[in-house]
């Protein structure tokens, strides 16, 4: 019987032809082993795909307008104290120039932040516009974008404009009004000084400390405001309390120069200091959003909210002042009524 040889190689070559492995589409000298072209040529083709040419575009406009408008709506829209209200403050003064006193933001700083998102949206259009608006897919996504935006921008303009600047908790009547916290801390000159040698005077409480260059400046011009106001109350009728933040750096001689660089009249104010174990106890009691470093050098910054609390004659939380963006009167009002009570 002959004997039938097969060649070597054939039974796999009839394999590969039955079943042929599936081939990728590859750019002009590549193949599934291997390649021989430039990466930018690889790059290249990646970009003319109509999934990558429409996509990443669309993707980082997506970005730049979800952030520019995260930013501006922070920035616009009212949101009282606490952390959130501190990073608006924060925003407002690092990215718009905005002044507490003249309520106003820097022109060149806001045009800045209005024109870096319509830049890069230029610059997105230039480079993938013409395929963005061959595709469909470009199309739409261009404007659902486009009408996402619109819409973000109306709703943030209702919703800064129904909000009034500086408001806060409506007053909290006399017979609703919780006792505050009893504390005893040292005043400037090392004397002790308690919530309760202040009963039957109205007290404003504010935390601070002497090196703060964001904050606190704006709320002690509250407070000076508060003083130019009631000269004939300050002392008899009305106690400014300044409570330390800084167990540290703040000590007598600190606070006593504070006083004086500030224009505090010293019958009307309190500058106190205590351990740090028992300001952040009155941090917590009072609500007040703060980080106080383990380690205090001497050029620390402390972040913490900004907060004014009106204390009636019998050491009750009569009302709370969050931020310094409200105007000087409400302050002024709102103390005032608690004097004549």
């Amino acid at each position: 019987m002959a004997r039938c040889h097969r060649k070597p190689g054939v039974g796999r070559q009839a394999a590969q032809i039955a079943n042929p492995k599936p081939q990728i589409p590859t750019p002009h000298g590549c193949s599934n082993e291997g390649c021989d072209v430039p990466v930018s040529h690889i790059v290249g083709f990646a970009t003319r795909l109509p999934v990558c040419s429409t996509v990443f575009p669309l993707a980082l406009l997506g970005g730049v307008w979800a952030f520019t408008l995260a930013v501006w709506g922070l920035a616009w829209v009212e949101v009282g104290g606490g952390a959130l209200g501190d990073l608006q403050r924060g925003l407002r003064a690092y990215c718009f120039g905005w002044d507490p006193d003249g309520s106003s933001g820097a022109l060149a700083a806001t045009a800045i932040m209005a024109g870096v998102p319509v830049a890069l949206t230029v610059v997105v259009l230039l480079v993938w516009g013409a395929e963005l608006f061959r595709v469909r897919s470009g199309r739409v996504g261009l404007a659902a974008l486009s009408i996402g935006t619109a819409v973000a921008l109306v709703l943030l303009a209702i919703a800064g404009r129904s909000v009034p600047a500086g408001s806060g908790p409506a007053p909290v009547p006399a017979d609703a009004r919780e006792a505050c916290r009893e504390f005893i801390l040292t005043d400037a000159d090392g004397a002790p000084f308690s919530l309760a040698d202040a009963r039957g005077k109205v007290v404003c409480l504010t935390f601070f400390y002497t090196r703060c260059t964001h904050t606190c400046p704006g709320q002690m011009r509250k407070l000076i405001a508060l003083q130019q106001a009631l000269p004939d109350a300050l002392g008899r009728d009305l106690l400014l309390v300044a409570i330390s933040l800084d167990p540290v750096r703040d000590d007598g001689a600190a606070l006593r120069e504070y006083g004086v660089r500030l224009g505090a009249d010293r019958d009307g104010w309190r500058f106190l200091r205590g351990s740090r174990a028992g300001i952040e106890s009155l941090l917590e009691h009072y609500g007040v959003a703060f980080g106080l470093p383990r380690e205090i050098r001497p050029t620390t910054q402390i972040g913490h909210s900004a907060l004014i609390v009106a204390v009636d004659r019998r050491g009750r939380r009569a009302q709370d002042f969050y931020g310094t963006d409200y105007p000087d009167e409400s302050l002024i009002a709102e103390v005032s009524r608690l004097i004549e009570e």
